[in-house]
């Protein structure tokens, strides 16, 4: 699975990366400064393939010697004492070109010294930063698509692992994608290329990726690539070769019911699941604030915000997903990870959106159960209704359509004063009992210890909103 030999160049041009971790004009972003962190960018140069489905770990080279230019984007330790030797490498999204996992995982690789390189292998946001973005900046990048990304995102890692990047100590690398990028990592994992050129990667992370949502959780390696079938076995992954975690929100839970397998802790094939309840495919997180929206908007691209009619999930399955890339980790120093609970499936032929069975509040049964449903103050579901006034974005981005788009927001219906006040004899109960929740978390390898004050914090505000009482008050 070689192409021909990708060459790296430092990015020469004023201002700030798209996507930077901080834009400091808007307070937007995390600076990195204060955490010995570098931001560095490159043009990553080659020729790259396309590939076809053939046998599940054996695509077919399609067309070759396609010309791409890209661009790699660094956030490391600024010396690499600091650095803990564990490189996260994503694909950038197709939506804003976002780096989903730093978004999510941020303040865990700060503290960690954990280093995080994105790289952009989709073609339309390619094109809309080369051509309206900024293109004195990104006038020369070429993605071509259609099957070439496979081998743009080897290349990149390529480079990763030869050590091609300065200062970037990348021991180990572990390969992560939300989403779309989720479902790219699948693919990338379950067709072999993770482990060809010698071994890319070390380990890999899908996060709120079905490996049942049709051609979503399965893409086809090219756009000629005859679609993969729903009952074809790839779609579950196994015998990967690296420690792969799959962790799932509710929403892509109800599709991936037909890829279930049992966790392993088999050589070449060390797999877990992990289903979060009370989670989402779309969560509002503090510490997700990209700084795209500020050059699109400069750009003349409008992204209207995802309007939905219920009010919104407060879920912080970001939380949970530090925890878990840390057990992931871990599995390369010879740890075992710890097995997570599965939800409930209901029984017989249910459309798609019953598919979870219900404890009596509303809320899924079973998974890993976070303070929030273990002390619920409100019924939490996987999906929105859209708003009267919802709008669709570009069609360049998957969010689009703004029924598909609402369909994956996660929202809350909060319980009756009646119901609370027969639950918690006050909020000191309340929050007790969230705290004891939060704790058996982190007992259980769910939540870190240095998250746990976060989550916590969380509680008072959630009382106030749920009984519409000051913290504090009687």
């Amino acid at each position: 699975m070689n192409s021909s030999p990708a060459l790296l160049s430092p990015v020469d041009g004023r201002g700030r990366p798209y996507g930077t971790a901080h834009d400091a004009e808007r307070d937007l972003g995390i600076d990195l400064s204060p955490h010995a962190f570098v931001e560095e960018e490159y043009f990553l140069s080659g020729t790259a393939g396309t590939w076809d489905s053939a046998e599940p770990g054996s695509p077919e080279r399609g067309r070759s010697a396609l010309a791409y230019r890209t661009r790699v984007l660094v956030r490391r330790p600024a010396r690499a004492v600091l650095a803990s030797g564990t490189t996260h490498v994503e694909p950038l999204h197709p939506h804003l070109d976002a780096g989903l996992s730093w978004s999510a995982l941020a303040p865990h690789f700060l503290r960690r010294g954990d280093a995080w390189v994105g790289v952009t292998v989709f073609p339309q946001v390619a094109g809309l930063m080369r051509e309206r973005i900024d293109p004195a900046r990104y006038g020369s990048l070429i993605v071509p698509g259609g099957g070439t990304e496979w081998d743009v995102f080897s290349d990149a890692l390529t480079a990763i692992r030869r050590g091609d990047i300065p200062g970037l100590v990348a021991s180990r690398v572990v390969i992560s994608g939300w989403s779309a990028t989720g479902s790219f990592c699948r693919v990338f994992a379950r067709e072999g290329f993770a482990t060809a050129r010698g071994g890319l990667a070390d380990a890999v992370a899908i996060f709120i990726s079905s490996g049942g949502a049709g051609s979503a959780g399965y893409p086809a390696l090219s756009s000629a690539s005859t679609p993969i079938a729903t009952d074809d076995p790839r779609r579950t992954i196994r015998d990967v070769g690296l420690p792969t975690f799959e962790i799932l929100s509710e929403t892509e839970s109800e599709t991936h019911r037909r890829q279930l397998r049992d966790d392993s802790d088999d050589p070449g094939d060390t797999y877990r699941l992990y289903q979060i309840a009370g989670s989402a495919h779309i969560e509002d997180w503090p510490s997700a604030a990209p700084t795209h929206e500020p050059a699109l908007r400069a750009s003349g691209v409008d992204l209207p915000p995802i309007a939905v009619r219920e009010k919104r999930t407060d879920a912080r399955t970001d939380l949970v997903a530090r925890a878990l890339v840390d057990r992931l980790v871990e599995t390369l120093d010879g740890r075992t990870p710890p097995r997570g609970p599965r939800f409930a499936y209901a029984e017989g032929d249910v459309p798609e959106r019953r598919m979870l069975r219900r404890d009596p509040d509303g809320n899924v049964a079973g998974g890993i159960r976070p303070p929030w449903i273990t002390a619920p103050l409100a019924a939490y579901s996987p999906h929105g209704t859209p708003a009267e006034a919802a709008s669709a974005g570009p069609d360049w981005t998957p969010l689009a359509d703004p029924d598909l788009a609402a369909g994956l927001v996660g929202t809350m219906t909060a319980f009756p004063s009646s119901e609370v006040e027969r639950r918690y004899a006050s909020e000191q109960d309340y929050r007790a009992r969230f705290t004891a929740a939060t704790r058996d978390l982190v007992t259980a390898g769910f939540l870190l210890a240095e998250d746990a004050a976060e989550l916590d914090s969380s509680a008072a505000p959630r009382w106030a909103d749920a009984t519409g009482c000051e913290p504090g008050d009687a």
